[in-house]
């Protein structure tokens, strides 16, 4: 796994312009091609039209991709995607859109479908229409047959007040 701490930096890619490998007449795949009838000097293929001298590599300064030209597209591209666009405008003059009206049902069916389920553990925990009176007394502690006089709660702090303060 890579560390995602290491010190960062740059690569810096050095062209060599040293090009003695070239006239090296030793090379294994030079043989080869003369074996084959090629002489040098003369391009590859059936025509000797090919390529004669070897590929040099460039410095690549930019972060885009290998064989990007900024501002050419390829021309295939451009007409698929026209091609697309009229397609699409002729399905649109054939098939008028339907009523505003059905979409706006549509996403608003959509937005209470989408509630419902998201919410559905919360709310069926918040909802007490669903218990019986027996559950909601043992929940909140009400308890029916024992009424709760305050009057006599109150009283009874009162005299605790008093036997502390004597």
């Amino acid at each position: 796994m890579v560390s995602l701490n290491e010190k960062k930096s740059k690569i810096r890619y050095v062209i060599q312009n040293k090009t003695e490998w070239v006239d090296d007449g030793n090379k294994f795949g030079k043989r080869m091609l003369e074996k084959m009838g090629w002489k040098t000097g003369v391009g590859l293929g059936k025509n000797e039209d090919g390529r004669t001298e070897h590929i040099d590599l460039k410095y690549k300064s930019n972060l885009k991709g290998v064989g990007f030209v900024n501002g050419q597209y390829d021309s295939t591209w451009i007409s698929h995607s026209h091609s697309f666009d009229s397609l699409l405008q002729q399905l649109k003059q054939s098939h008028p859109s339907s009523s505003s009206s059905l979409i706006h049902d549509f996403n608003q069916t959509l937005q209470q479908t989408k509630t419902r389920f998201t919410y559905k553990k919360q709310s069926s925990g918040k909802d007490l229409s669903s218990r019986s009176n027996n559950e909601l007394d043992s929940v909140f502690g009400w308890n029916k047959d024992k009424k709760i006089n305050f009057d006599q709660i109150k009283q009874d702090e009162h005299e605790d007040e008093e036997k502390v303060l004597l």
